[in-house]
C-alpha cells in the first residue's frame, strides 16, 4: 500500500506522538503538531452545511427541567427550577408550573385543565392552550397558573413570564411582562421587574445551562438523576403572597415543559417513571388537539403523582433562598441548588429529555456544518513502547446525529465487502459496501456530538462487537473519555470551533488548509494488532475517514482522501451498496484512493527497518546539525519528544540502540 499525495479530491493524515509524559490532546493547532505528517488534502466543498459562527451569548437550544425548589417566607413563594429553554417565543417551548394554593380545590375548577375562559396572547398563551383538555391527578386541582419563555430578537434575549388565576378566569395585572435576559440587580433580586399595581412578581432566567439531564434515553433512572444534579442555573420565581392569595402552609405544585404544537412534553417534575417515560423519537406523552387521536394525555392513570405537596411552614421550605449564595450574577438562578438549599427540593428528573439535549448558541459548542479538512497520522508516544497511533482531523461537526466513521485496516484479514451484524444501525447500514484493492478494515472508531459532549464507539469488524469507549467534553483538553469501556486508555479530544476550511454549497470550494482545529485521537497499537517490536519491514496501517448521517445511510461528500473534485453527496439510499473501489460508480466520484496507507515507525529509526541501529547514527547527526531538514525525520529523532532536536536526544537514543540490537 502507498501514501497517495496526488488527488483530486484528497485529505490528509496525522498521527501524533506527543510527550513522554502523554502530552494532553486538545484537539488545536493541527497543521503545526503534525507538520511533515500530511497525507491528502481535501477540495471538495462540505455538503452538510458550513460552519458559521454564531456567537450569541446565552443562546440555548434544548428544553429540560433538571429539579424544583420550593420555599417561601411570611411575604413570598419562591420557586427555583433547574434546566433551559431554548431563545423562541410563539414557536418555542415554555415552562409550565401549575399551583394548587385552595385546600381541597378552588370551588368550580376540576383536575381537568380548562383554559377556555383564559384570556391573553403571545407564546406564553398559546403553550397554556396546549395544556386544555388533560387530565390532572385525582386530587391535583390548581387554581393558578405560570407560564415562562424566552425570545431573542436579533439584539438581546427577553424572559417572558405571564401568570393566571384559573378560578377567576383573569390575568394578573402584569401579563404579558418581560425582562431582559441580563437584569439589573434590583430588578433581579427585588420586586419591580414585573409590576403594575400593587400585586407584584419577580422572575428571572439564566438559560444558559448545559448540565443536567441528557438525550441518551439508555441512562433514564439512577443515572439522569446524578446528571440532573448537576445543573445549576435556570428560573427563579418570586410570588407575592398576598397578590397570589397562597395563605395556606400547604400547596401542590406541578411543572412541565410543553410545545405550541400542542405536544405535551417527558420533562415533568415531579417525574414521569421510566415505564411511563415515551420512547425516542415520539418523546412527548400525548397531544391535546383534536388531528391526534388518543389525546389529551391522562396522568391520572400513571404511576405515582405528578405533583408535589409542599408545607411553606416545614424546616427547608420556611425561609427564603439566599440568592447570593454560590452565584456570581445577583440573579438568583445562576446556582440554583446553593441558593434554595437541599432542604428545599422537591422534584429531580429521572428521565431523559426529549426536547433537545441543552447546546448553547456560542461557537465553542453549537457550530452549524459538518465538514473534513485534513487528515494526519502517525505513530509513538512514549520513545519505549511506540505503541499508540494518533491520528488528527481538521473539521467540525454539527450536533445532529451526524457521525464521523474512521475505518481502520491494521493486520491481516479484514472484510471486503463489508459485513456487520452487531445490530446497531450505525454500521449495520454499510454491509455490502466494498472498499478500494488493498484495504481490508478491521476496525471501525464512530463519534458524534450531543450538546457539549462528543461521544466514541469502536467496532471490531471481524468479530461484529462493538463497544462503547465513552465520551468527552468538546473543547475540553485531555482526551480522557469518561462512562464508558476504555481498557486500552484511548484518548479523544473534540475542538469543534472551526469556522474556516473548505465551503459550503454554493459558496464555492474554500480553502481547506486553513482550519486548525478538530479531532485528536490516541488509540493503542495494541488494541489495533500492530507490533512494532523486531527489525525487517514496518507494518503498514490503512486508514479512511467519512462523514455520514446518525445511522450510517447517507453519506456525504466529505471523504479523506477524497472524491473527484465537485462530488455532491454520495448516497442516501440505504440499498445501494456501491463500491468504493469501482471508479466508474457515482458518476465516477470514487477515482483515485478512498484510504491512505501509513508506514508505522519507531521513534529513532530514521532509515526505516524498523529497527534502531548504527545505521540511524549517521541520520541523527544528520538532524542536530541541521542539514537535515524533513519534518517526519526531525519527529522521530526528537527521542524525548519536547519538539526539539538537541543534545538532550542523544542519551536516549544511545540508550535505545544499545537496548534494541539486535533488534527486537
Amino acid at each position: 500500500m502507498r501514501l497517495h499525495f496526488s488527488r483530486t479530491c484528497a485529505a490528509v493524515l496525522l498521527v501524533s506522538s506527543l510527550s513522554t509524559a502523554h502530552a494532553q490532546l486538545d484537539g488545536t493547532a493541527l497543521p503545526t503538531k503534525y507538520s511533515g505528517f500530511s497525507a491528502a488534502v481535501q477540495t471538495c466543498q462540505t455538503g452538510y452545511g458550513n460552519a458559521n459562527v454564531q456567537n450569541v451569548p446565552g443562546i440555548v437550544s434544548g428544553s429540560e427541567l433538571d429539579a424544583m425548589y420550593v420555599s417561601a417566607d411570611a411575604e413570598s413563594l419562591w420557586i427555583g427550577i433547574t434546566g433551559n429553554l431554548p431563545s423562541q417565543l410563539a414557536f418555542g417551548e415554555s415552562i409550565v408550573i401549575f399551583l394548587q394554593t385552595v385546600p381541597g380545590g378552588a370551588p368550580g375548577l376540576s383536575n381537568v385543565v380548562n383554559v377556555t375562559t383564559l384570556a391573553g396572547d403571545g407564546g406564553g398563551f398559546i403553550a397554556l392552550q396546549s395544556l386544555n383538555g388533560m387530565v390532572l391527578d385525582s386530587a391535583f386541582i390548581p387554581d393558578k397558573v405560570l407560564v415562562f419563555n424566552r425570545y431573542y430578537d436579533g439584539n438581546a434575549t427577553n424572559s417572558y413570564f405571564n401568570a393566571w388565576d384559573m378560578a377567576q378566569a383573569s390575568p394578573y395585572a402584569y401579563n404579558p411582562g418581560h425582562v431582559a435576559q441580563t437584569p439589573t440587580t434590583a430588578c433581579a433580586l427585588l420586586d419591580a421587574c414585573i409590576s403594575d399595581d400593587v400585586c407584584i412578581m419577580s422572575a428571572y432566567m439564566n438559560a444558559t445551562n448545559l448540565a443536567g439531564v441528557d438525550a441518551d434515553e439508555t441512562k433514564d433512572g439512577a443515572v439522569q438523576q446524578g446528571l440532573a444534579a448537576t445543573a445549576l442555573k435556570g428560573l427563579r420565581v418570586r410570588l407575592s403572597r398576598n397578590c397570589f392569595q397562597i395563605n395556606d402552609p400547604v400547596i401542590q405544585i406541578m411543572a412541565l415543559v410543553v410545545s405550541p404544537d400542542h405536544s405535551i412534553s417527558n420533562q415533568f417534575l415531579p417525574t414521569l417513571t421510566n415505564g411511563e417515560d415515551p420512547v425516542a423519537p415520539a418523546c412527548y406523552i400525548g397531544y391535546t388537539d383534536s388531528e391526534n387521536p388518543g389525546s389529551p394525555p391522562n396522568l391520572d392513570t400513571m404511576t405515582g403523582n405528578q405533583y408535589a405537596t409542599v408545607n411553606l411552614a416545614a424546616p427547608g421550605h420556611d425561609t427564603a433562598p439566599n440568592l447570593t449564595a454560590g452565584g456570581g450574577d445577583g440573579s438568583g438562578s445562576d446556582n440554583i441548588p446553593a441558593q434554595w438549599g437541599a432542604g428545599a427540593l422537591v422534584a429531580t428528573q429521572t428521565i431523559h429529555t426529549c426536547f433537545g439535549d441543552a447546546q448553547n448558541g456560542t461557537v465553542e459548542l453549537a457550530t452549524p456544518g459538518s465538514e473534513l479538512n485534513q487528515l494526519f497520522v502517525r505513530n509513538a508516544d512514549l520513545p519505549a513502547s511506540d505503541n499508540y497511533l494518533h491520528l488528527a482531523i481538521t473539521g467540525n461537526l454539527e450536533r445532529n446525529g451526524n457521525k464521523v466513521y474512521i475505518l481502520i485496516d491494521s493486520k491481516a484479514g479484514g472484510e471486503n465487502p463489508f459485513i456487520d451484524t452487531n445490530g446497531d444501525d450505525s454500521m449495520t447500514t454499510w454491509n455490502g459496501r466494498g472498499f478500494d484493492t488493498g484495504f481490508l478494515p478491521d476496525f471501525a472508531y464512530v463519534f458524534n456530538v450531543s450538546g457539549g459532549t462528543a461521544y466514541f464507539d469502536m467496532y471490531d469488524i471481524e468479530t461484529n462487537v462493538k463497544t462503547y469507549l465513552g465520551s468527552v467534553g468538546v473543547n475540553t483538553a485531555g482526551g480522557v473519555l469518561d462512562g464508558g469501556t476504555n481498557v486500552n486508555n484511548d484518548l479523544f479530544s473534540l475542538n469543534n470551533t472551526n469556522t474556516a476550511g473548505v465551503a459550503g454549497f454554493p459558496a464555492g470550494t474554500g480553502d481547506p488548509l486553513t482550519a486548525t482545529t478538530g479531532l485528536e485521537a490516541r488509540i493503542s497499537m495494541t488494541e489495533l494488532g500492530v507490533n512494532l517490536a523486531g527489525g525487517g519491514v514496518c507494518p503498514n496501517i490503512g486508514v479512511m475517514v467519512i462523514l455520514g448521517n446518525q445511522s450510517g445511510e447517507y453519506l456525504s461528500n466529505q471523504c479523506l482522501p477524497g472524491f473527484v473534485a465537485g462530488t455532491g453527496n454520495i448516497n442516501n439510499d440505504p440499498t445501494t451498496k456501491f463500491n468504493f473501489g469501482d471508479n466508474t460508480q457515482v458518476a465516477g466520484a470514487f477515482v483515485g484512493a478512498q484510504f491512505v496507507s501509513y508506514t508505522a515507525r519507531r521513534i529513532g529509526d530514521l532509515t526505516g527497518d524498523c529497527c534502531i541501529n548504527n545505521a540511524d547514527v549517521a541520520k541523527l547527526i544528520e538532524v542536530l546539525l541541521g542539514t537535515e531538514t524533513n519534518g517526519q525525520m526531525k519527529f522521530r529523532a526528537d527521542m524525548n519528544q519536547d519538539s526539539r532536536n538537541d543534545g538532550r536526544d542523544v542519551k536516549l537514543f544511545v540508550d535505545r540502540l544499545i537496548a534494541t540490537n539486535p533488534c527486537n
